[in-house]
């Protein structure tokens, strides 16, 4: 009998062991796992706010960055450079998290974003018009 009692103890003590080692790892695994989202978030909040030259020199996007409680977004508004003035300011708001590259395509304005693609604004000769598809419509 005692010989039988051992062998329980032996088995229910590895069990204890490995019951153990399964929750280090588990919590050890979380806390990697948090810590790599938190260092992704942050270094999504360091796009760099820009002032992008047109391909002709006639205009310049301005990016602002922004805070609320969904996260960090960038807007941005263009300069017509011979006038010194605002002459569009676009309201949408792009998550720094997702924003590849802010762009001039010709005199059209290129957002390439992580989760909603390319998003191109075209330039009428008088302002800028966002491209309808069925992401941003």
């Amino acid at each position: 009998m005692t010989k039988k009692k051992s062998i329980f103890f032996i088995i229910i003590l590895n069990i204890a062991i490995l019951i153990f080692i399964i929750v280090i790892n588990l919590i050890f695994c979380r806390y990697k796992l948090i810590n790599i989202h938190k260092e992704i978030i942050e270094e999504s909040h360091d796009y760099k706010l820009d002032n992008i030259l047109s391909d002709d020199g006639n205009f310049i996007i301005k990016t602002v960055k922004n805070n609320d409680k969904t996260g960090t977004y960038l807007m941005f508004y263009v300069e017509c450079i011979s006038e010194n003035k605002i002459i569009y300011r676009c309201n949408d708001k792009y998550r720094t998290f997702d924003l590849k590259n802010i762009k001039w395509d010709l005199n059209n304005i290129v957002i390439e974003s992580s989760d909603i693609g390319t998003i191109i604004y075209y330039f009428d000769g008088n302002t800028w018009n966002k491209e309808k598809n069925n992401l941003t419509s």
